[in-house]
C-alpha cells in the first residue's frame, strides 16, 4: 500500500484546467454542496491561508481512492468496502511534484464519536498510516479562533518545521541525528504574555532583575505538565508577590482533553500531548487575565 503518485495519481491538471499553472491553486466550490459544515469552511480558510504561503493546493472530498493505491489482496473485506467508498474531507498538495499529496485532513464533527463512525475513522486512520500519508483529525476546538489564532494554524506551523528540518538533513546541512522538537508556543498564549506585562505582571525572571524592587513586583509561574496516568494536560498558574519570601496572590488551573489530532503518530512535528499542553496553558493564562481583571474592577 503507498500513495497514489505518477501515472496512478490523481490528475490534478486535467480537472483543474490552466488554473493549474498558478503558484497556489485552491479548488474550492466544485460542485453544490462542497463545503458542508461551518466547521468545514472554518477549516478550509485555515488552509487556504496555509496553501497561499506555500506552492499548495487544497481539495476538498477526495476518494481515498485516489490518493491511496492498495491491492485488493492487502485489504479485508470491510476494509476494502471502506477504501473504494471513502473520502477525505481535505487533501494539501504540492503543485507540480512526483508524489504531490502532502497531508490529508479529517474533520470530526459530534457525530464522529457514534461506534460506527468510530470504527470507519479507524479503519481510514490505519490505510492512511501504511500508505505513509499524514492524516490530520481536527475538531471544533482546532478550527475556534483564539486570540486571531487557531490550533490548526499553530499544527501546520509545527509541521513546516518539520519538514524544514527533514530538507536540512537531506541537504546535509545537519546531521541526521538532529531531531525536530516543537519549542514555540501556541500564539494566543503570547498575546496574553504580553497585556499581563503591560498591567505590571511579569514572568518569573522579572523579580530576578528588578533588584531592590522585587519585594513590590506581581509575577507568575506557570506549572504544567501532560498527565501520564491519564489523557490530556494541566496547566496550573500563580500569581506570586516578592521574592525573598513570596506570597501566592491568585491561582487558577486548567485541563484539557483534546480528540488525537494524530491519530497514528505518523504527522511530522504534530505531538498531540504538546497540543494539548499549549492549549491547557493559554486557556489557564486566559481565565488568569479574566479573575485580574475582575479583582481590578472591585477594586474600583
Amino acid at each position: 500500500m503507498k500513495r497514489c503518485r505518477g501515472k496512478e495519481q490523481f490528475a490534478l491538471t486535467s480537472i483543474l484546467g490552466p488554473l493549474a499553472l498558478a503558484s497556489t491553486i485552491i479548488a474550492m466550490y466544485v460542485r453544490s454542496g462542497a463545503i458542508f459544515s461551518r466547521g468545514e469552511r472554518a477549516a478550509f480558510e485555515i488552509l487556504e491561508q496555509f496553501a497561499r504561503k506555500r506552492r499548495c493546493i487544497v481539495l476538498k472530498e477526495v476518494a481515498l481512492s485516489r490518493v491511496i493505491a492498495a491491492e485488493r489482496s492487502e485489504l479485508t473485506d470491510r476494509e476494502f468496502q471502506h477504501y473504494s467508498r471513502a473520502s477525505l474531507d481535505f487533501v494539501v498538495a504540492s503543485d507540480g511534484a512526483d508524489n504531490p499529496w502532502e497531508f490529508a485532513i479529517e474533520f470530526d464533527g459530534r457525530y464522529h464519536s457514534r461506534p460506527k463512525q468510530l470504527l470507519r475513522d479507524e479503519i481510514k486512520n490505519r490505510l492512511c498510516a501504511q500508505a505513509g500519508l499524514p492524516l490530520l483529525r481536527v475538531s471544533a476546538k482546532h478550527i475556534k479562533s483564539y486570540e486571531q489564532a487557531s490550533l490548526l494554524q499553530f499544527i501546520l506551523d509545527l509541521y513546516v518545521g518539520e519538514r524544514a528540518m527533514e530538507n536540512a538533513i537531506a541537504d546535509g546541512l545537519v546531521g541526521p541525528e538532529e531531531e525536530f522538537f516543537p519549542s514555540q508556543e501556541f500564539v494566543g498564549t503570547s498575546v496574553i504574555r504580553r497585556r499581563l506585562h503591560r498591567m505590571g505582571i511579569l514572568p518569573a525572571i522579572g523579580p530576578a532583575i528588578a533588584g531592590e524592587g522585587a519585594e513590590r513586583l506581581l509575577w507568575y509561574r506557570v506549572l504544567s505538565g501532560h498527565r501520564k496516568e491519564a489523557e490530556g494536560s494541566s496547566t496550573r498558574i500563580e500569581v506570586m508577590q516578592g521574592w525573598r519570601s513570596p506570597q501566592i496572590i491568585l491561582g487558577v488551573e486548567r485541563s484539557v482533553v483534546l480528540s488525537n489530532c494524530s491519530p497514528a503518530s505518523n504527522v511530522p512535528g504534530v505531538h498531540g500531548w504538546f497540543i494539548e499542553s499549549e492549549f491547557s496553558i493559554y486557556l489557564a493564562f486566559r481565565d488568569l487575565e479574566r479573575q485580574i481583571a475582575r479583582h481590578i474592577q472591585r477594586r474600583k
